[in-house]
């Protein structure tokens, strides 16, 4: 029986609680609003980082005892504090909470890009939805969110989208991203964002919004191999139903070592190109 922490046990933390349970494995939790079963200075196999945002580094380091962690999406809202884990980081396996990869809608895009990559034009990234739907009944000054101060904000919050991109294509040539507050959906976030990456043959854009809408795709614009004077689409959906599967398969391949620990010089890599915004 592997042990096993889940440190922040608000909606993401109760996610990944059912399907560990469905898994067939118990837990320990820590959170200020549960009782405690857990201790940081506990040494178990996997510690899951769910608290907000602006706590996942702090929170993690508590855990002295321990050499395997999923840190949940984004890795942190401070990228200094990001850079300067690395050494605590170092001798551990560290993967991050982008369940997106886990799903066919991923799988389908690799498959795109093993028939088509040559031929690639543009690709077209959309995030519509509506953050108030996210998590029924949470308060918005107590869900970070809605909150700059504790890791909120469109970047971060819909960073899905820009993590399948990184890990698919690596890093842009070059990058620009613009964030918004739109809507008065935020306590102080910003909710829509704009932003393109260049690659060498090929343009992303990614439009991602938080205030309405309910809309997750990837399309990708293709020169047509037998008449480079024609381009046709290739769209790809996200379906809500495979996103509950999808941390079943992202815990179930991490406990059973199926997939290697994330490079960490990759991690800062991609939150700086998110954070800062430019190449």
């Amino acid at each position: 029986m592997k042990n096993i922490c889940i440190c922040g046990f608000g909606s993401i933390g109760k996610k990944h609680g059912l399907a560990l349970t469905e898994l067939g494995y118990r837990y320990d939790v820590i959170d200020v609003r549960y009782e405690l079963s857990g201790r940081y200075d506990k040494e178990y196999d996997l510690v899951l980082i769910c608290t907000p945002t602006a706590f996942h580094i702090s929170e993690a380091l508590k855990f002295i005892n321990t050499k395997s962690f999923l840190i949940e999406k984004s890795f942190d809202s401070d990228l200094e504090k990001i850079i300067n884990a690395k050494s605590f980081f170092k001798n551990k396996n560290v993967y991050v909470g982008y369940n997106l990869r886990y799903t066919t809608f991923y799988k389908d895009l690799i498959e795109c890009i093993d028939q088509y990559g040559n031929n690639f034009k543009f690709i077209n990234v959309v995030y519509q939805g509506y953050l108030n739907e996210w998590r029924p009944g949470v308060k918005p000054e107590d869900c970070y969110s809605y909150n700059k101060n504790l890791g909120g904000g469109i970047i971060l919050d819909v960073s899905h989208e820009f993590d399948y991109i990184y890990n698919l294509f690596g890093k842009p040539k070059k990058a620009d991203i613009f964030s918004y507050r739109v809507s008065n959906t935020t306590i102080d976030c910003d909710d829509y964002c704009l932003a393109i990456w260049e690659y060498n043959n090929f343009a992303v854009k990614f439009e991602l919004q938080t205030f309405g809408g309910s809309k997750r795709s990837c399309q990708f614009i293709i020169e047509d191999p037998d008449n480079e004077k024609r381009v046709f689409y290739n769209e790809f959906k996200v379906l809500d139903s495979e996103i509950k599967k999808s941390y079943n398969y992202q815990l179930h391949s991490i406990l059973n070592k199926e997939i290697e620990p994330w490079d960490y010089d990759k991690i800062i890599e991609f939150n700086e190109l998110i954070m800062k915004g430019k190449i």
